[in-house]
């Protein structure tokens, strides 16, 4: 029997799978590092693969961590420029072009021709085996290191763990729980970790002041962390003694292995002759976590010295809210009593402050004076400032909470983008975010990412021109030498839209703009090699994330522009011809393919399972031994494909995804989960890796009260139950000539119709005080604009009840045509907010629609069970019910809900609105319920009627008319009526109608008294 490098069971080969499911995730949203075919390579073999890294792992003989090929190459991308070379003298005349790269010329012969210093950042081309003994390292030790570092002091790269629930991890009280093991990824996102950092600093801050303090604020972060910080500090004794760790020989012989392979990389890399005391990789999952229990005593000594008002540290970016000392009142005076207070800090030259850690010597820890902020903030003056910066930080918030919406212009484009705006007139977003730089990228940012939300939801014809303009945009802001360094990172998105879209022409013009900046660059700056190596190294880094990005665009459905891509992919690899592969349209039909069947293209795998794929998957051998079956959860995948009655899937994609199905995809592809709780939580955990926590009943049930036949409910919690609801009822146009497009399969998605849609969700979301549902009328929203709608409301905390546009039934083999109700409700179900959505279908067409289908040769789909099918909403103790225009003239609809909603919501398309207001408004008596009634704007007559007792008051809102689209909020204030229902003895002043003869209110509602 072979000796094995560890002790049975340390490591075992299930192990391995699991470290792969959290590489893969990880390495897909890294977007600074090309992996995809890497990866998609990888899993064609996956167990052979796994198997061979397992043996080598384990093997006594073994020094994989010595083997360069095993651990990967290294690469160099843009860090920043030095420009100060070419800086003005003061008695120069102001002189610039306005083209960027004629500016850029006229400064370098300005300047004698001296070169300016470009920096380059240097990353780890990691393999896929080392990036698992990464993720390995974290699930069997590195997680034991990071569960020490508090909660509420270290916010960036923290592991998804799940909430403290055993009284060991309470005792630490350093907020942490258990690893999620389950889940795809490693780490929790970035942005709310980020968020968090700053909004706790900022109130800590607003708290202070208004109570009368006086405060320093301070920020300040590490120059070059990851390239200043060298690994080996992890195995000193002072360094385990201070965190507390007892590491067995298993574990200190994994670590020290893992220790070796980042010396054996550092080593091979042109920074190591300038540092050789070592570096951690960038882009190494396990980096994240050693430089993060590298500042364990640093966070402690802030604490104990300092008793900071708050004190965050996100990754290396210091975050320090204090009471103003006794004698402060400098910069230097408040750093003279950081430096005096904090045994670690020690000041050096230029304000610089150094981390001196018993146990990291080896480690160049340096807080730059010119990074270094200190605000002395007090009485109103302080408020204003702290209010200002939250308000910039509020906006910037509310961008995020918009749906997409592009400007008309170029122009317009460069504004929104802040990239036409002076430097000067530029705010920071943050206290440390003060440099142009900065703001501009998070400008960009939010364009570029409606850019994409357009070419989502729009065919590429529809809005070319309002690409040409965005093109327009990129050619003269972002294809310039400082481009190069500033806006990097987006250029891979843009090229991918550009290959997506079938923009051929500005694909062209792209590479060869940029490929320009580089010869500039190569003529203009130096990097500190003899040969440029480093920009030459930074020019074959950009080939490489723009060929990946290229080939997930093309896993789009329907795309068939292979032929111009391989044109494209040709021009790139002229600029390297390190990197090639087969770029004939046969072979990139054939990458494109792979890369959807890993899941690692722009269009996901289960999005192709579900709709696209026609046959099921053979050939793919499933693992033996039951304990890897059972790490890859292919039981539950199975189950709800069953369930949901789907092809056989490739397993791979559904154990190992990068985008796993959505709560509210499950529901769509599977409705019938919420009458099965149980399978559906298995299905969440199965298929998302996540456990739900609450244990609120959430599905559908029949509920017997005291009404004759039980009714079907569908009961969704919320986290506090509502006292009354605001609606907001839209006022929408929706053409006959929409109509008739979508019922003969060729729905209208113009761009003109996708902006006016959108922007009245906008104009909704600004609202100051957000309403908690917003309605749409009968066929007025295509479907697939519904999901991005519902999911924008959700998190805003805004449910969506819309009548959909016809779309075809995908189980029905005639394709019928649905006409049904979308229902998105929020819920914190899940442990997180969320939403569940439900599809209602019209139980019947009225006869002047079935005669225009008749016309089309379509036919609607019936649902089987008629009225009993119809759904009680119980949205958080908020009971409600729904009928589609004309199923609101059938009276068996109208008495299936009384007693038993709070609300009934009618979606018209309805021409008769005499005839419907006389339902409408014996409805509210009959049912003595709130009626919402929301019809399609050419005809109007939409409002909330109540069975008030005062005439006057029974419409709160009825809109009719205008020739734009808009909407009006209103209130239900259903515990109102609630009480009057209940009340045995009524009040001498009632405030609603006598109760029908025969009423009987529904117990859940009677219970119910909150």
């Amino acid at each position: 029997m072979r000796k094995r490098n560890f002790t049975d069971g340390f490591i075992n080969i299930e192990d391995l799978y699991m470290a792969y499911r959290k590489a893969k995730a990880e390495a897909f949203f890294d977007n600074m590092h090309p992996h995809a075919l890497a990866f998609t390579e990888y899993e064609k073999h996956l167990e052979r693969n796994l198997n061979q890294l397992f043996n080598k792992m384990i093997a006594t003989e073994s020094d994989w961590y010595s083997d360069l090929s095993l651990i990967g190459g290294h690469i160099y991308a843009p860090k920043s420029l030095d420009l100060s070379i070419w800086g003005d003298g003061k008695d120069d005349v102001h002189y610039r072009a306005i083209n960027p790269l004629d500016d850029w010329k006229l400064r370098f012969d300005a300047s004698g021709q001296k070169k300016a210093n470009a920096k380059y950042r240097l990353l780890i081309t990691a393999s896929v085996d080392y990036q698992i003994i990464s993720a390995l390292w974290i699930l069997k030790i590195g997680h034991g290191f990071e569960f020490k570092l508090n909660k509420d002091w270290s916010y960036g790269n923290r592991l998804r763990r799940n909430r403290p629930n055993t009284w060991m991890q309470l005792l630490f009280k350093n907020g942490n729980g258990q690893l999620n093991q389950e889940c795809s990824g490693l780490f929790t996102p970035y942005f709310s970790g980020y968020q968090s950092w700053r909004e706790k600093g900022l109130n800590a801050m607003k708290n202070a002041v208004e109570e009368g303090k006086s405060i320093n604020a301070i920020t300040m972060d590490l120059a070059s962390f990851y390239h200043n910080t060298s690994p080996k500090f992890i195995l000193r004794k002072a360094f385990l003694d201070e965190i507390g760790i007892t590491l067995d020989r298993d574990e200190k012989k994994f670590t020290e292995q893992l220790i070796k392979s980042i010396d054996t990389w550092y080593k091979s890399t042109p920074d190591h002759k300038g540092r050789p005391k070592g570096a951690l990789p960038v882009g190494l999952s396990a980096s994240k976590i050693l430089s993060n229990i590298l500042l364990y005593q640093f966070d402690k000594e802030i604490q104990d010295g300092l008793k900071p008002l708050y004190y965050g540290r996100y990754v290396d970016d210091i975050f320090l809210v204090t009471e103003a000392h006794e004698g402060g009142k400098t910069g230097q005076d408040v750093l003279d009593w950081i430096t005096a207070s904090v045994e670690c800090l020690e000041q050096l030259e230029s304000n610089a402050l150094k981390v001196n850690l018993p146990y990291a010597k080896d480690s160049d820890l340096i807080f730059a004076g010119d990074k270094q902020k200190i605000f002395s903030l007090s009485s109103e003056h302080g408020l204003d400032f702290i209010d200002q910066i939250s308000e910039q930080i509020r906006r910037q918030s509310s961008e995020h909470r918009l749906l997409p919406e592009v400007p008309e212009t170029a122009t317009d484009m460069a504004s929104k983008a802040l990239l036409a705006t002076p430097s000067a007139s530029l705010n920071a977003d943050a206290l440390r975010k003060a440099d142009v730089v900065s703001v501009r990228r998070l400008g960009f940012s939010l364009l570029l990412r409606d850019i994409e939300s357009y070419a989502r939801d729009l065919r590429p014809q529809v809005w070319i021109g309002l690409r040409q303009e965005f093109y327009g945009l990129v050619h003269r802001h972002l294809l310039t030498p400082q481009g190069i360094f500033e806006f990097t990172n987006y250029y891979p998105r843009i090229f991918g839209l550009m290959i997506g879209c079938g923009d051929f022409d500005d694909v062209k013009r792209f590479v060869d703009g940029i490929f320009t900046c580089f010869d500039l660059l190569a003529e203009t700056t130096a990097d500190g090699t003899n040969k440029q190596s480093k920009q030459l190294s930074c020019q074959g880094y950009l080939v490489k994330v723009l060929a990946q990005s290229g080939l997930q665009a093309s896993t789009a459905k329907g795309y068939s522009s292979h032929t111009q891509l391989g044109r494209a992919l040709r021009q790139l690899f002229a600029f390297d011809a390190t990197y090639k592969f087969p770029a004939t349209a046969p072979s990139l039909q054939k990458l494109g393919k792979n890369l959807l069947f890993a899941d690692w293209g722009n269009r996901s795998y289960k999005d192709y399972w579900y709709y696209s794929q026609e046959e099921d998957f053979h050939g793919l051998k499933v693992p033996g031994k039951r304990a890897i079956r059972k790490t890859i959860r292919l039981g539950a995948a199975r189950k709800f494909q069953n369930f949901a009655q789907l092809k056989q899937p490739n397993w791979m994609a559904l154990a190992f995804p990068t985008r796993p199905l959505s709560i509210q995809e499950m529901l769509i592809i599977a409705p019938e989960l919420l009458e099965d709780q149980v399978l559906f939580k298995q299905s969440i955990l199965g298929l998302r890796g996540a456990k739900v926590g609450n244990q609120s009943s959430l599905g559908i049930k029949l509920q017997n009260g005291s009404e004759a036949e039980p009714r079907k409910h569908l009961n969704v919690p919320l986290s506090q139950k509502p006292k009354k609801m605001k609606v907001a009822l839209t006022s929408l146009e929706t053409t006959y000539t929409e109509w008739k497009s979508a019922a003969s399969g060729k729905p209208v998605r113009s761009l003109e119709r996708y902006q006016r849609i959108f922007g009245l969700v906008n104009l909704i979301l600004k609202e100051k005080d957000k309403p908690d549902y917003v309605v749409f009328p009968e066929c007025s929203i295509p479907r697939r604009w519904a999901f991005s709608m519902a999911q924008k409301l959700a998190g805003n905390g805004i449910s969506l009840i819309c009548g959909l546009e016809y779309y075809a039934d995908k189980k029905s083999r005639r394709k019928l045509l649905r006409n049904d109700c979308f229902v998105s409700m929020t819920t914190p179900w899940p442990g997180y907010k969320s939403n569940i959505i439900y599809m209602q279908p019209k139980l019947a067409p009225s006869h002047g629609e079935k005669a225009g289908l008749k016309e089309l040769k379509k036919e609607q789909w019936l649902p089987p069970e008629g009225v009993k099918g119809l759904p009680i909403y119980n949205h958080g103790g908020f009971h409600f019910g729904i009928l589609i225009c004309s199923d609101m003239t059938n009276i068996e609809s109208r008495a299936h809900y009384q007693g038993m909603v709070d609300s009934l919501f009618v979606l018209e398309w309805n021409p008769d609105v005499n005839t419907f207001s006389f339902l409408v408004e014996s409805a509210a008596h009959d049912l003595h319920t709130f009626v919402v009634q929301v019809n399609n704007r050419m005809y109007g007559d939409s409002r909330v009627r109540a069975p008030y007792k005062e005439d006057y008051a029974r419409d709160s809102v009825r809109i009719k008319g205008g020739l734009t689209d808009f909407y009006v909020i209103g209130d239900i204030a259903f515990m109102d009526l609630r009480r009057f229902q209940r009340a045995k003895k009524k009040a001498k002043k009632p405030k609603f109608k006598p109760l029908p003869i025969g009423f009987k209110m529904s117990e859940s509602r009677k219970k119910d008294k909150s």
